[in-house]
């Protein structure tokens, strides 16, 4: 690895447009709104290219995943890897999900202090959809939050698109269901009550930030040959002692 590498990481990490202050509040703005926002251009270029460098290096070790998610009764066809293996192949992945800078940028956006994930996986996930019919179907995360950035997105707004219901919690708490168990129907009902949100078309070195942990949401299928969505997904906490079920452990263990 060469020393300018690190060193441009470190030193040339975010977009210049993500330091105005103006900016930053209608970004905290638009997320305490909506449990979302997307970020586009995030990284600095120099700064994405040596971590798109990276990601091409776990793609040829990640583990190809195609099961039904128990509780939750939706698929996942992806290929993933999670946060030990990430850590035990990329020294500069490890400097990103600790970085200064962008936690942060993220606990600006969030509007509360950050604390890094305790999971030993779920911290940092890399998530490939690289074939027809790949998705990672509907789900909550564990973690409070999380800022997934893009390496590779397709084109077409009919290949995996990210979609969400917010406030999931609440809405199962209205129609007297659980959050984690079987959604399909009740996926359907608030899609009938024109709840569900559709994520802009995403770019390359695109992120979006997320409240997981009560937004339901979901990666379409990819459907046109050739077409890959490749991302690294980053986990925070508003909390210093969190708790975590077993869906990473079966996702990226």
């Amino acid at each position: 690895m060469a020393n300018n590498d690190v060193y441009n990481l470190i030193f040339n990490l975010i977009n210049d447009s993500y330091d105005d202050k103006g900016h930053l509040k209608e970004i905290n703005h638009e997320f305490l709104q909506n449990d979302f926002v997307v970020l586009p251009s995030f990284l600095k270029q120099g700064a994405f290219n040596i971590l798109d460098k990276e990601i091409s290096k776990l793609k040829g070790i990640s583990k190809e995943r195609k099961f039904v998610m128990p509780g939750y009764k939706t698929p996942r066809f992806l290929s993933t890897l999670g946060g030990t293996a990430i850590l035990e192949n990329s020294r500069l992945l490890n400097i990103l999900y600790s970085h200064h800078d962008l936690v942060s940028l993220l606990s600006e956006i969030v509007g509360e202090q950050l604390y890094l994930c305790k999971h030993e996986n779920e911290f940092m996930v890399f998530n490939y959809l690289n074939a027809k019919k790949s998705t990672h179907g509907w789900h909550l995360d564990d973690p409070t939050y999380a800022i997934i950035i893009c390496f590779e997105s397709p084109e077409s707004e009919e290949d995996g698109r990210v979609e969400l219901i917010k406030k999931w919690t609440d809405y199962c708490g209205v129609n007297g269901r659980l959050p984690e168990d079987d959604v399909v129907d009740l996926v359907e009902q608030a899609r009938r009550e024109n709840l569900v949100t559709t994520l802009p078309v995403l770019r390359s070195n695109d992120a979006y930030v997320l409240r997981t942990d009560r937004t339901l949401h979901r990666v379409t299928e990819i459907r046109t040959e050739g077409a890959t969505r490749a991302i690294l997904n980053l986990a925070y906490e508003n909390t210093k002692n969190p708790h975590y079920g077993q869906t990473a452990t079966l996702l990226y263990g």
